[in-house]
């Protein structure tokens, strides 16, 4: 028997039809040949709304042994991933996302550094 799984993109661009989606075909070919059958794969614009809808409908009405997500988490005001899937779950198990990260490490040594600045908006000039 194997698993059922669903990729959903959250990319404004993508949703926009003015990027093409090179990370769910990624992701399909991955989850593949780990021996998962890919029933569906998704584009959403990073709208916290759509993406948690799009996440309970892979859960409740395609019956998806696994969701995926790739894109909106970055930092800016926009990437809401994150925050979509808290709001869905109904238990969240933190040692995942860790894991994730840690392998990330791996292969991007940096990425810890780089995903703990943010640009301000604030103007630069000294206080008064």
């Amino acid at each position: 028997m194997s698993y059922q799984a669903v990729i959903l993109t959250v990319s404004d661009s993508c949703a926009a039809g003015t990027r093409t989606d090179t990370s769910g075909p990624a992701i399909r070919g991955m989850l593949e040949n780990a021996g998962f059958a890919v029933q569906a794969m998704q584009t959403v614009p990073d709208e916290e709304g759509q993406i948690s809808a799009a996440i309970v409908h892979a859960c409740d009405i395609l019956q998806a042994d696994l969701v995926v997500t790739t894109g909106g988490t970055g930092l800016s005001p926009c990437d809401v991933t994150p925050e979509a899937t808290l709001a869905v779950l109904d238990r969240e198990i933190r040692a995942i996302p860790v894991a994730m990260w840690v392998e990330g490490l791996k292969s991007t040594p940096r990425r810890s550094t780089r995903c703990g600045k943010s640009r301000s908006t604030r103007s630069s000039a000294p206080a008064a």
